[in-house]
Protein backbone atom coordinates (compact mmCIF):
# COMPACT_ATOMS: atom_id res chain seq x y z
CA UNK A 1 0.00 0.00 0.00
CA UNK A 2 1.30 3.47 -0.81
CA UNK A 3 1.39 4.82 2.73
CA UNK A 4 -1.90 6.66 2.56
CA UNK A 5 -1.38 8.09 -0.93
CA UNK A 6 -4.81 7.05 -2.08
CA UNK A 7 -7.85 6.43 0.05
CA UNK A 8 -11.54 6.10 -0.61
CA UNK A 9 -13.29 5.70 -3.90
CA UNK A 10 -11.99 7.65 -6.87
CA UNK A 11 -12.13 7.57 -10.63
CA UNK A 12 -8.94 7.51 -12.61
CA UNK A 13 -7.58 9.30 -15.59
CA UNK A 14 -4.13 8.04 -16.30
CA UNK A 15 -1.15 9.72 -17.86
CA UNK A 16 2.05 7.76 -17.84
CA UNK A 17 5.61 8.11 -18.88
CA UNK A 18 7.20 4.71 -19.28
CA UNK A 19 10.90 4.12 -18.87
CA UNK A 20 13.56 2.42 -20.89
CA UNK A 21 16.11 0.47 -18.89
CA UNK A 22 19.62 -0.37 -20.04
CA UNK A 23 21.09 -3.83 -19.87
CA UNK A 24 24.38 -2.52 -18.54
CA UNK A 25 24.58 -1.91 -14.78
CA UNK A 26 25.59 1.73 -15.25
CA UNK A 27 22.61 2.35 -17.53
CA UNK A 28 20.24 0.69 -15.05
CA UNK A 29 21.63 2.78 -12.17
CA UNK A 30 20.38 5.92 -13.89
CA UNK A 31 16.80 4.58 -14.18
CA UNK A 32 16.12 3.34 -10.66
CA UNK A 33 13.61 5.98 -9.53
CA UNK A 34 9.99 6.68 -10.29
CA UNK A 35 7.04 8.59 -8.90
CA UNK A 36 3.28 8.28 -8.74
CA UNK A 37 0.90 11.13 -8.00
CA UNK A 38 -2.76 11.96 -7.57
CA UNK A 39 -4.77 15.09 -8.21
CA UNK A 40 -7.52 14.71 -5.60
CA UNK A 41 -9.83 17.16 -7.40
CA UNK A 42 -9.67 15.75 -10.94
CA UNK A 43 -8.71 12.24 -9.72
CA UNK A 44 -5.92 12.08 -12.27
CA UNK A 45 -3.19 9.51 -11.51
CA UNK A 46 0.23 9.98 -13.10
CA UNK A 47 3.27 7.71 -13.24
CA UNK A 48 6.88 8.52 -14.10
CA UNK A 49 9.71 5.96 -14.18
CA UNK A 50 13.26 5.71 -15.46
CA UNK A 51 14.67 8.68 -13.55
CA UNK A 52 18.04 9.04 -11.84
CA UNK A 53 16.86 10.35 -8.44
CA UNK A 54 13.78 11.07 -6.34
CA UNK A 55 13.85 14.85 -6.85
CA UNK A 56 13.94 14.45 -10.64
CA UNK A 57 11.15 11.86 -10.49
CA UNK A 58 8.91 14.23 -8.55
CA UNK A 59 9.80 17.13 -10.87
CA UNK A 60 8.92 15.06 -13.95
CA UNK A 61 5.73 13.93 -12.27
CA UNK A 62 4.77 17.58 -11.79
CA UNK A 63 5.36 18.20 -15.52
CA UNK A 64 3.29 15.11 -16.38
CA UNK A 65 0.44 16.27 -14.16
CA UNK A 66 0.63 19.84 -15.49
CA UNK A 67 0.49 18.54 -19.08
CA UNK A 68 -2.74 16.75 -18.21
CA UNK A 69 -4.17 19.86 -16.56
CA UNK A 70 -3.87 18.24 -13.14
CA UNK A 71 -2.32 19.35 -9.86
CA UNK A 72 -0.88 16.23 -8.24
CA UNK A 73 -0.68 17.38 -4.63
CA UNK A 74 -0.32 13.82 -3.36
CA UNK A 75 2.92 12.36 -4.72
CA UNK A 76 5.24 9.53 -3.78
CA UNK A 77 8.72 8.83 -5.18
CA UNK A 78 9.96 5.25 -5.25
CA UNK A 79 13.34 3.55 -5.80
CA UNK A 80 14.00 -0.01 -7.00
CA UNK A 81 10.29 -0.74 -6.71
CA UNK A 82 7.14 -1.19 -8.77
CA UNK A 83 3.91 0.80 -8.60
CA UNK A 84 0.65 -0.85 -9.66
CA UNK A 85 -2.82 0.55 -10.24
CA UNK A 86 -5.97 -1.60 -10.05
CA UNK A 87 -9.47 -0.49 -11.05
CA UNK A 88 -12.89 -1.97 -10.35
CA UNK A 89 -14.61 -3.71 -13.25
CA UNK A 90 -18.11 -3.57 -11.77
CA UNK A 91 -20.45 -0.93 -13.09
CA UNK A 92 -21.58 -0.12 -9.55
CA UNK A 93 -18.08 0.83 -8.39
CA UNK A 94 -16.18 1.96 -11.47
CA UNK A 95 -14.57 4.69 -9.40
CA UNK A 96 -12.93 2.27 -6.94
CA UNK A 97 -9.20 1.80 -7.34
CA UNK A 98 -6.13 0.65 -5.53
CA UNK A 99 -2.55 1.83 -5.80
CA UNK A 100 0.41 0.01 -4.32
CA UNK A 101 4.21 0.31 -4.32
CA UNK A 102 6.33 -2.75 -3.45
CA UNK A 103 9.72 -4.30 -4.12
CA UNK A 104 8.42 -6.65 -6.83
CA UNK A 105 5.91 -6.39 -9.67
CA UNK A 106 3.81 -9.24 -8.24
CA UNK A 107 3.67 -7.73 -4.74
CA UNK A 108 2.70 -4.31 -6.12
CA UNK A 109 -0.09 -5.87 -8.18
CA UNK A 110 -1.37 -7.95 -5.26
CA UNK A 111 -1.36 -4.85 -3.04
CA UNK A 112 -3.21 -2.77 -5.65
CA UNK A 113 -5.89 -5.46 -6.05
CA UNK A 114 -6.36 -5.70 -2.27
CA UNK A 115 -6.59 -1.91 -1.95
CA UNK A 116 -9.14 -1.73 -4.79
CA UNK A 117 -11.32 -4.33 -3.08
CA UNK A 118 -10.91 -2.55 0.28
CA UNK A 119 -12.15 0.64 -1.41
CA UNK A 120 -15.35 -1.09 -2.53
CA UNK A 121 -14.31 -2.37 -5.94
CA UNK A 122 -15.71 -5.57 -7.36
CA UNK A 123 -13.94 -7.46 -10.11
CA UNK A 124 -10.80 -5.38 -9.61
CA UNK A 125 -8.08 -5.89 -12.18
CA UNK A 126 -4.65 -4.46 -12.84
CA UNK A 127 -4.74 -1.39 -15.05
CA UNK A 128 -1.03 -0.49 -15.08
CA UNK A 129 2.24 -1.50 -13.48
CA UNK A 130 5.46 0.51 -13.71
CA UNK A 131 8.82 -0.45 -12.25
CA UNK A 132 11.98 1.55 -11.74
CA UNK A 133 14.11 0.20 -13.21
CA UNK A 134 11.80 -1.21 -15.88
CA UNK A 135 13.40 -4.66 -15.72
CA UNK A 136 13.32 -4.82 -11.91
CA UNK A 137 12.18 -8.42 -11.53
CA UNK A 138 12.33 -9.83 -15.04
Amino acid sequence: MVKGLLTGLIAVALWSVASAAGAVANDTASTRYGAVGLDPKSLFVGFVTGVANADDALARLEVTCDAAGATCTEAHAFHDQCAALARAASSSATDALGLSVHDTRAAAQQGALAECQKNGGEGCNIHDTYCAPADLDE
